[in-house]
C-alpha cells in the first residue's frame, strides 16, 4: 500500500549517493555525509512542499514544533535511550556468550581436554589394540585404523577475544550515555 512511498524514499537515497552536489558546511562533494546531508535537504523540502501544497503556512508550522519541542525532545530521549539499552544488553550476551566459549576452551587445555581429544582416544585405542594384537603375533599394521586428520585451530579464539573487546568498548559508551541525565 505504501510501496510507493519506499520506492520514492531510495530513489531519494540513489540519487543523493550518487551525486556530487555541494552542499557546503565543509563536507567534499561525494562523501557519505554531504550525501546524507543531501538526503536530509531533499526529504525536509518534498515535505515543506507537501505542507504548503496541502495550505499550512510554513511559520505557523514551525512556531507549532517550537511549542511542542519539549515532548518531543523527551521521546527522542526516551527512544535513544531504550536503543541504548537494547544495545548494553547485546553487549553483555556478546561479552558473556565470548567469555564462557574462551573459559571453556583454556580450562578444557588445562585439564587435558580439547575439541580433539574423541579423534585422540580412538587413535591411542587403536595403537593399544595394535600393540596388544601384534605381541600375541596374529595381527599385522595394515589394519591399524588410519589416525585422523589433524584439526587446525580455526582461530576462533581470537574471533571471540576481538568480539568480547569491541562488546566491551560499545557497552561501556552505551552504558555511560544511559545512565546519564534524561
Amino acid at each position: 500500500m505504501l510501496g510507493w512511498l519506499a520506492r520514492l524514499i531510495g530513489g531519494i537515497w540513489k540519487l543523493s549517493r550518487n551525486s556530487y552536489v555541494d552542499v557546503g558546511g565543509g563536507l567534499r562533494p561525494g562523501s557519505g555525509a554531504a550525501s546524507l546531508l543531501l538526503f536530509l535537504i531533499i526529504i525536509f523540502f518534498l515535505i515543506g512542499l507537501v505542507l504548503v501544497a496541502l495550505g499550512f503556512d510554513l511559520n505557523s508550522v514551525d512556531l507549532w514544533l517550537d511549542a511542542q519541542s519539549h515532548w518531543l525532545d523527551l521521546a527522542g530521549r526516551i527512544v535513544i535511550k531504550a536503543m541504548l539499552a537494547l544495545l548494553l544488553a547485546l553487549c553483555v550476551f556478546i561479552a558473556v556468550g565470548g567469555g564462557v566459549k574462551i573459559g571453556t576452551r583454556i580450562y578444557g587445555r588445562l585439564v587435558g581436554l580439547s575439541d580433539r581429544k574423541p579423534a585422540m582416544d580412538a587413535r591411542r585405542a587403536a595403537m593399544r589394540r595394535y600393540q596388544g594384537i601384534t605381541r600375541a603375533g596374529s595381527y599385522t599394521a595394515e589394519e591399524l585404523p588410519p589416525p585422523a586428520p589433524p584439526q587446525e585451530d580455526d582461530g576462533s579464539a581470537v574471533y571471540w577475544a576481538f568480539m568480547i573487546l569491541g562488546a566491551v568498548v560499545f557497552g561501556y559508551f552505551a552504558l555511560v550515555n544511559l545512565v546519564g541525565p534524561l
